[in-house]
């Protein structure tokens, strides 16, 4: 038998900023070496790597070494939803310049949490999913209607059967934190993020979590989805 969930340990990460700035670039969920992580975070790699092997520990993140390089990835989806949970009851910070300005901008607009869309492109293209019936919201999980089905394999392609196989939520609902509405988490929701990068209706901007709708993207927006943001 173990003893009760040690929330202190969580508490212990988020209580550092600099592991809060780590944490929130692996929130795009992609590899990144020490040095990439240790320059966001404003500290030296040394010291990246310390915090960094506590979340190791914390079955967090993974570490993969290529050559000379170590790489680190966010592998729990529970813990980007724990972050982007926190997110909207976090004391505000005022922007202090306008390249910090342009960036939040950037990042309110359509961004990465963890494998799905998330901002303002995120919650309009969930917006539309529940208008459109395709998806309903059933005690706290987005249920896929039998319309949702088809709309959701006809429009992103989706492989519904096989998303329900794999270990992890299929469709949930996660609380976006500069919208402050919920957006598509779980299988389906990276399952669309897949789709749009695919297709490059979305690309990766300079900013580790931003995302950039294409031309084409929104023409797919506006086409598919009768989306015009």
């Amino acid at each position: 038998m173990n003893e009760a969930p040690d929330v202190a340990a969580i508490v212990e990460i988020f209580s550092n900023s600099a592991r809060v700035k780590m944490v929130d670039m692996l929130m795009d969920g992609r590899a990144h070496t020490v040095n990439e992580l240790a320059l966001a975070a404003k500290i030296t790699p040394q010291t990246a790597t310390y915090h960094l092997q506590k979340m190791v520990g914390l079955n967090w993140l993974k570490m993969e070494k290529y050559g000379r390089f170590h790489y680190y990835t966010l592998i729990r989806s529970d813990v980007a939803t724990l972050f982007e949970t926190l997110s909207p009851v976090a004391p505000e910070k005022k922007v202090a310049s306008l390249n910090k300005s342009l960036k939040y901008k950037k990042l309110y607009y359509c961004r990465t949490c963890y494998d799905h869309v998330a901002g303002r492109i995120g919650v309009a293209i969930t917006d539309k999913l529940i208008e459109n019936g395709a998806i309903a919201l059933e005690s706290a999980n987005f249920n896929v209607t039998q319309s949702g089905r088809t709309f959701l394999s006809s429009t992103f392609n989706l492989n519904l059967d096989e998303l329900m196989k794999k270990k992890r939520a299929f469709c949930k609902p996660c609380l976006d934190w500069s919208e402050r509405k919920d957006h598509v988490g779980g299988a389906v929701g990276h399952g669309i993020l897949t789709f749009l990068l695919d297709h490059e209706y979305l690309v990766r901007g300079k900013d580790a979590r931003a995302l950039v709708v294409t031309d084409s993207g929104h023409n797919f927006l506006e086409q598919r989805l009768q989306l015009s943001v």
